[in-house]
């Protein structure tokens, strides 16, 4: 029962210095999530500026219909928009994949954490649950002994009678004619 004891708080140790280091991988995830959002908050805010100078020179081009170099920069700026729109939907797809990666973190943290309060009740309860076991053991033996020495009282006394038997046969035979 003492290397019980002994192993217990080793265990509880290594639990909750796991969930230290999962807690801190939580922590890594949590921090790269918001350097993504960060990241597509100025991505878009950057679309946006971009789009109202594509909106700009589209007015102007169409105002002076014969410049061919405004023409030309109206055309770069739509392709300009679609690459910029689809970096920020690749920005907000790793947004998704982080949020899941967080989850993820945040669910096997819960179950560290659930582990470690297991294995602590687990040192609570277990010196109570021996002394229990051994109290029942201790009572059960106590009747063990006790019917023992019944059944060895009763033994003697058959012993006893049998012995008395066979004297009583014994002058019983004795005392019959040849």
């Amino acid at each position: 029962m003492a290397d019980i004891h002994k192993a217990e708080p080793v265990k509880i140790k290594a639990k909750e210095e796991l969930l230290a280091k999962q807690k801190t991988a939580m922590g890594v995830e949590r921090q790269n999530l918001e350097i993504a959002r960060k990241d597509s908050t100025e991505k878009e805010g950057f679309l946006n500026q971009v789009q109202t100078l594509a909106v700009a020179t589209k007015a102007k081009a169409e105002a002076e219909a014969t410049n061919a170099e405004l023409a030309a920069a109206n055309a770069k700026f739509g392709e300009t928009l679609a690459l910029l729109r689809k970096d920020l939907t690749n920005s907000n797809s790793a947004i998704t994949a982080q949020e899941s990666k967080v989850k993820g973190a945040q669910a096997i943290v819960s179950k560290a954490e659930t582990d470690l309060e297991q294995t602590k009740k687990l040192t609570q309860d277990a010196p109570k649950l021996v002394q229990e076991k051994l109290k029942v053991s201790k009572e059960t033996e106590a009747n063990f002994s006790k019917s023992s020495a019944e059944r060895d009282t009763f033994k003697d006394q058959v012993t006893t009678q049998q012995t008395k038997a066979d004297s009583l046969l014994k002058k019983y035979l004795e005392s019959l004619p040849k």
